[in-house]
C-alpha cells in the first residue's frame, strides 16, 4: 500500500520468499509513521509452517471515538411565526415598565419574556449531531446522497454519473453558503454567534 499524500502512511511490504524458512522473517513492514500499527500475533493457519501477523492501525476515527450527541433545534415556519406574533401583539407591555425599576431590569425582564414566548410557540425537533458532519452537510445534501446509493444498489451507471455531478454541485453550493454565513458574523463583529456556531 502506498499513498502520494504526505500527512498519510505509506506501507511497504517486502517479500523475502527466496530466504529459508526456519527462523526467518518472511515479511517485512516498513511505514512512514511510528507506530502507527499494533501487531497482534494470530494462531497459525491450518498447516502453514509460518506465523499470522495481524496488524491493526491504532487510529480509530473520530465517528467511533466520541458517541454522536443530540441537540434540539427550532423549527421556524410560517405558522409559528404567526402564532408567536400573535401572542406578543397580545402582551401588555406597559405592565413590564411599570414593574421595572430602571432600564437594566426592563431589558432584562423584556428579553427573558420574549425567549419564554418563543420557547412555547416555536416547536422544537431532536436531531442527531455525529462528531464527523460537516457543517455544510444539509438536508438536501444527504437526499442526494441517499438517492445516489439507491442507484448505486440497482446498477444505473449513467444515472450515478448525472447524480454524482449534482452532489458535487449542490455540496459546492452549501459550502459557498456556509463560508458566506461565517464571514457575515465576522463582519457582524457576532463573536457570541461565531463561536455558537463552531461549538456545533
Amino acid at each position: 500500500m502506498a499513498t502520494t499524500k504526505p500527512h498519510e502512511a505509506v506501507c511497504i511490504i517486502i517479500n523475502k520468499s527466496s530466504v529459508p524458512r526456519e527462523a526467518a522473517t518472511l515479511d517485512l513492514l516498513y511505514t512512514n509513521v511510528k507506530d502507527a500499527y499494533l501487531s497482534v500475533q494470530l494462531p497459525k493457519l491450518g498447516r502453514a509452517d509460518h506465523n499470522l501477523v495481524n496488524l491493526m492501525p491504532r487510529y480509530r476515527p473520530i465517528v467511533k471515538r466520541e458517541n454522536p450527541r443530540v441537540i434540539h433545534v427550532q423549527q421556524w415556519n410560517n405558522d409559528a411565526v404567526d402564532h408567536l406574533r400573535a401572542e406578543l401583539d397580545s402582551t401588555d407591555w406597559d405592565m413590564f415598565v411599570e414593574a421595572s425599576a430602571d432600564l437594566d431590569e426592563l431589558t432584562r425582564t423584556i428579553s427573558d419574556y420574549i425567549s419564554f414566548c418563543v420557547d412555547n410557540t416555536i416547536p422544537k425537533k431532536e436531531v442527531k449531531v455525529f462528531p464527523n458532519n460537516k457543517p455544510w452537510i444539509t438536508k438536501k445534501v444527504k437526499n442526494i446522497i441517499n438517492k445516489k446509493k439507491g442507484l448505486f444498489k440497482r446498477g444505473d451507471s449513467g444515472a450515478l454519473r448525472e447524480v454524482q455531478k449534482e452532489l458535487k454541485r449542490v455540496i459546492a453550493q452549501e459550502k459557498a453558503a456556509y463560508r458566506d454565513k461565517i464571514e457575515k458574523l465576522f463582519t457582524d463583529n457576532n463573536m457570541k454567534r461565531v463561536w455558537r456556531v463552531f461549538a456545533l
